[in-house]
Formats: structure tokens, C-alpha cells, sequence
């Protein structure tokens, strides 16, 4: 038994395999991106708050700004959506989403989607 293969077959394996090693980088730049957004937006908040009051993470692409429990969440969320917003838009901030959460509560933002 011939272990040939036709040139399409051939082909459906190379293009097989290229998109395997291409998506790695792919994922890569784009967390390499979300955590330059985090990191400014996260300077961006200790500017406007005064403190560093709020924990920021990234979880399932999304970057995660963390509200301490017993926060007004409605009113905490009120203050900081345009704060996040103006972040964003000045990193022109690009298929980005924030969640904001106590927890319990929650509130996600997005850009370019």
C-alpha cells in the first residue's frame, strides 16, 4: 500500500497545519493586547479615583474590573462606566469588552464588536 498522497489531499494537510501554528500567535498577540489595555485602563481608574479601589483581571476575554462586595454596585457602576469608556476609546480600544461586577451584580461594556 502507497503511502502517496494527491496534491489536494497534500494540500488540505499543509493548509491544515498552518492554521494550527498560525492561531497560537494569533491568541497571543491578542492577549498581549488585552493585558496593554488592562494595564491602562487600570492606571486610568487610580487617576480618576484617587485609589485603587478596584481589582482588574482578565477572565474568558474579557477584562475584569472587580467592585469590593459591599459597594453600591448601581451607583459604583454609574461613576466608573464613563471613566472605562473614556479609557477605552483613547486606547482605541478594538473588539474589547469590560466586565464590571461585585460579584453578584454585573455590567459588561464593549468596543468594536
Amino acid at each position: 500500500m502507497s503511502d502517496k498522497k494527491t496534491p489536494q489531499e497534500a494540500s488540505n494537510i499543509f493548509h491544515s497545519i498552518m492554521k494550527a501554528s498560525v492561531k497560537p500567535n494569533k491568541v497571543e498577540a491578542e492577549r498581549s493586547l488585552l493585558m496593554q489595555l488592562m494595564e491602562n485602563l487600570n492606571n486610568d481608574l487610580i487617576k480618576s479615583i484617587g485609589s485603587n479601589k478596584v481589582e482588574l483581571y482578565i477572565e474568558n476575554d474579557f477584562i475584569l474590573v472587580k467592585l469590593p462586595i459591599d459597594d453600591d454596585f448601581i451607583a459604583t457602576n454609574k461613576y466608573l462606566t464613563p471613566i472605562i469608556n473614556n479609557s477605552m476609546t483613547k486606547q482605541a480600544a478594538n473588539r474589547a469588552a469590560v466586565k464590571i461586577t461585585n460579584g453578584k451584580d454585573e455590567n459588561i461594556l464593549s468596543w468594536g464588536f
